[in-house]
């Protein structure tokens, strides 16, 4: 005997799919049109997802490496993100940011705006350089910051472009 909710296959209850109906009567029955996109059920079009942020970026081929330089400013810690994007639709993970582009925040420690942003780079294994005028006092405490992060694998700061860039050009 054949269970109604199903049919048996092999021993075992598997439901149906469509009790003898072919599809074309199953769109009529819910009133869809010929265009199979408008169908009610059909699945919407995603939305972009991506931020409105203009790509402001020069890009830069040092050697075998491309070095792509952020011209925009920057607003807040989540735009790191779209550093990263940019950076992977040039194929580089070689970044270079003067320190105009930067928000005030990210030189107030208390803010940790810095570690923050510098922090999202890393994760995606971004080298980022950033130019930094020698003459620029943001605190005792931003110095301190600055001599520990000059030694770092992923973010240096620098003084000069032509330093910068010489570091990005390294392996």
């Amino acid at each position: 005997m054949r269970p109604a909710s199903g049919r048996v296959f092999g021993g075992s209850i598997a439901p149906f799919a469509c009790n003898h109906r072919d599809a074309r009567e199953i769109d009529q029955e819910l009133g869809a049109r010929e265009n199979p996109a408008v169908h009610p059920m059909a699945p919407k079009p995603l939305k972009s997802l991506r931020s409105p942020m203009p790509l402001n970026a020069i890009r830069h081929q040092i050697g075998p490496f491309v070095v792509l330089e952020w011209t925009s400013p920057l607003q807040n810690v989540g735009e790191a993100t779209d550093l990263v994007g940019a950076c992977m639709s040039h194929d580089t993970d070689r970044l270079l940011l003067d320190a105009g582009v930067l928000p005030p925040p990210f030189f107030e420690l208390r803010t940790r705006f810095a570690g923050e942003f510098l922090q999202k780079l890393q994760t995606y294994r971004l080298r980022t350089a950033v130019v930094m005028s020698p003459l620029a006092d943001h605190g005792a405490r931003f110095e301190e910051y600055l001599r520990e992060a000059r030694r770092g694998h992923f973010c240096r700061f620098f003084t000069s472009r032509d330093e910068a860039l010489a570091w990005l050009a390294r392996e």
